[in-house]
């Protein structure tokens, strides 16, 4: 009699049940998009285009934390990046690397990739120009809209230090952290996503029904 040995999967992903429920609700108010299997090799592209280097993304898991272990992550200088998520009053802040920040700025104007070790704040025109390739990542996360009722993005402001974010944050509240590693040329970086639990609470609850055509 011949023995069949039960197959057994390898190399799945695990997740916890909040970062499924989590994730079916950010793929139905925002956008299923993030959740593909190509969405960052997509993205990857279009940075490669903008910037006329190689580009690489790798993302890493969402995970909660704390209104105060969030204060501890972020860095006393950084490019903060405010994303507006109408109809809530509160906003999605993107911890974008400082060095890989200056190093795309760069390159958008025309250089080779000179950042060396800034850790200044961007001026206004650096905001400026790198508004560029954060507007074309907000359609990107846009795109393919199905239910008609997702949140609006949109790019609110820069900051540079923690403190200004002070009015956009609260230690009594939580946050779900997602994080993406970057290499653009021969510069790493990372973005931290930071969404709020008010967010989460207000809108992604419960799940809308699609529209039928």
């Amino acid at each position: 009699m011949v023995s069949v040995a039960p197959f057994k999967f390898k190399n799945l992903k695990s997740y916890s049940r909040d970062q499924v429920a989590l994730e079916e609700s950010l793929s139905a108010y925002l956008s299923a998009s993030p959740f593909e299997e190509d969405f960052l090799k997509v993205l990857a592209k279009t940075l490669e285009e903008a910037l006329k280097v190689p580009c690489q993304m790798k993302a890493e898991a969402v995970r909660p934390i704390s209104g105060d272990e969030m204060k501890e992550l972020l860095p006393e200088t950084s490019c903060f990046v405010l994303v507006g998520a109408a109809p809530s009053e509160h906003k999605f802040i993107v911890d974008l690397d400082l060095i890989w920040s200056h190093y795309a700025i760069d390159l958008l104007l025309g250089g080779k990739g000179q950042s060396g070790r800034i850790h200044r704040p961007l001026s206004e025109i650096e905001q400026g120009v790198l508004s560029f390739i954060l507007l074309k990542t907000l359609a990107h996360f846009t795109q393919n809209w199905v239910t008609g009722q997702e949140l609006a993005l949109s790019l609110d402001g820069f900051a540079g230090k923690p403190g200004e974010l002070e009015r956009f944050t609260s230690a009594e509240s939580s946050y779900y952290l997602a994080g993406v590693r970057m290499l653009s040329g021969k510069c790493r970086g990372y973005a931290r996503i930071l969404i709020p639990q008010e967010i989460v609470s207000a809108h992604f609850n419960a799940a809308p029904q699609q529209h039928s055509g």
